[in-house]
């Protein structure tokens, strides 16, 4: 058990060390009117990638802690991977170990639809970005649970403001950990490590590009979870940062791009709340975000520097079904609130299996 809890601590403590570093690298500096003059595709990929990049990147580490224990079902009576035991005092849980229920193998696969739609002028750009997970954890006490994640995204964004396409696709290897550090709080950590191709057009294929990026990110959560009568409460705190390199590229007419490094870190709060019904749990998740450390803002093609919106919200219905140890879930809903110009659908599915 030693050995697990430093292996615990040594990835919180790597997960806390990214987000001081890219917490305070800034983002990345707004170029001059001349850069835009000379490149304004490869400029405005900024704005592009905090619509495709950002987005993966969330999605991927929002579907894996989901997976791995954010269902109600798998963590309704205890902390992030306990089953439903019997109540304490008052109605809140008491909580047991999964593995004396079901056994201490899980494998889960996860999926979102994203569909953006930005109509900023100067800016405007529309598509989809599709990304997904498997998944299988380990659990090796009532305290500590461990795992590998393995991801795909694909963002294929249409750039109206320059009669262009933005193509984006990559695996990514993501090993995650859970400690319950009290009956109803746990503590969950993600590395996350994605190679990437992108493919760029403008002026109706006129002149194109293709480049690789390397994206290293990580999430650290903390989330709670009640129960009193049929009502079901996830509360969640989480940060989640990002630092993605991108190489130097020549486009098809022979300009040369220099490679940089994009920047992002967001801050989230909120939860979850539900009610059981026989097997199943509707519910509700909402959360405000915080970006603090965003890509810089880029000259549109209208001249003016482009919007930047630093709070946003999220509001999603779901269904969570459970059949012994098999576990699905539906949700849907609007992840954009209070941003200007951008709207953001989101829908995700998810299945897991205990054994």
């Amino acid at each position: 058990m030693a050995r697990f809890t430093i292996s615990v601590c040594t990835m919180v403590f790597a997960s806390i060390a990214l987000v001081a570093t890219v917490g305070h690298a800034g983002g990345i500096a707004d170029p001059t009117p001349s850069e835009n003059a000379s490149n304004n595709n490869t400029q405005n990929d900024r704005a592009v990638f905090g619509q495709g990049g950002t987005v993966t990147t969330s999605s991927s580490s929002t579907l894996v802690l989901d997976g791995a224990g954010g269902g109600f079902t798998t963590g309704e009576s205890g902390a992030g991977f306990s089953t439903e035991s019997s109540s304490a005092p008052g109605g809140l849980p008491t909580g047991i170990s999964a593995g004396d229920v079901y056994g201490d193998v899980s494998i889960w696969v996860q999926a979102s639809y994203n569909a953006i739609d930005v109509s900023e002028t100067g800016l405007e750009m529309e598509g989809d970005v599709y990304v997904g997970a498997v998944g299988a954890d380990y659990t090796f006490s009532d305290k500590l649970k461990a795992g590998l994640a393995i991801g795909y995204e694909s963002a294929h964004l249409d750039t109206d403001y320059n009669s262009g396409a933005y193509r984006g696709d990559g695996f990514s290897v993501m090993p995650y950990l859970m400690f319950d550090f009290s009956d109803q709080w746990t503590l969950s950590a993600l590395l996350g490590y994605a190679n990437l191709d992108y493919d760029t057009d403008r002026n109706q294929g006129g002149v194109s590009a293709n480049f690789e990026a390397q994206r290293l990110f990580s999430t650290v959560a903390v989330e709670g979870s009640y129960a009193y009568g049929g009502y079901r409460f996830k509360p969640k705190a989480s940060v989640l940062v990002l630092r993605e390199y991108q190489e130097q590229y020549t486009d098809s007419t022979g300009a040369v791009t220099l490679s940089e490094v994009q920047g992002y870190g967001r801050l989230s709060a909120g939860g979850k709340v539900g009610y059981k019904i026989r097997n199943a749990i509707p519910y509700l998740r909402m959360e405000v975000m915080w970006d603090f450390d965003v890509p810089g803002r880029v000259t549109t093609a209208t001249g003016a520097t482009s919007k930047s919106d630093a709070i946003a919200g999220i509001a999603n219905l779901g269904y969570e079904m459970s059949f012994g140890s098999f576990t699905a879930s539906v949700e849907a809903g609007y992840n954009s609130f209070f941003r200007q110009d951008v709207d953001h659908w989101i829908s995700t599915l998810r299945a897991s299996y205990t054994f």
